[in-house]
This record gives structure tokens, C-alpha cells and sequence, in this order.
């Protein structure tokens, strides 16, 4: 799930889906990419560093479309 994946990225979840909580959406964006980060540390990096293929459906490109300019349109 987006974001999601890490005790970290959870938080910022619960941030972002907070309805008390009015984001700015370049906060927003920020938050995501922070989460993303995160994954990538704890989780993307040390399969890599053991030969294993990860696939990843959604990276920085989609969260800067989604969360940049798909807001745009709402």
C-alpha cells in the first residue's frame, strides 16, 4: 500500500489520511517521497544488496504526477 511498508512510512500514512489535517500539497508530496525513502532504506536496499530483483510498481516519477499535478485536476 501507498505509502506503507515501514513503521515509518505507516506514520506519515496516518498523516496523509488524517482528515484534521489540512496538507499543503507540496507537504504532501514531500511526505510521500519521505515514506518512499524510507522503503527504499529498510527494505528495497538490502534486497538489492543480495542479489534479489525487486519490482517496484510506483516510484518517485508517479507520486510527483499523482501528488504534483493530479491534484490539479481535482
Amino acid at each position: 500500500r501507498e505509502p506503507g511498508g515501514t513503521d515509518v512510512s505507516e506514520m506519515i500514512r496516518g498523516m496523509l489520511l488524517n482528515p484534521e489535517i489540512d496538507i499543503d500539497p507540496v507537504t504532501e508530496l514531500l511526505l510521500f517521497s519521505s515514506a518512499r525513502s524510507q522503503l527504499v532504506a529498510e527494505k528495497v536496499r538490502p534486497l538489492l544488496k543480495e542479489n534479489v530483483i525487486v519490482i517496484l510498481d510506483r516510484f518517485y516519477d508517479s507520486t510527483i504526477a499523482y501528488q504534483g499535478f493530479g491534484r490539479e485536476s481535482m
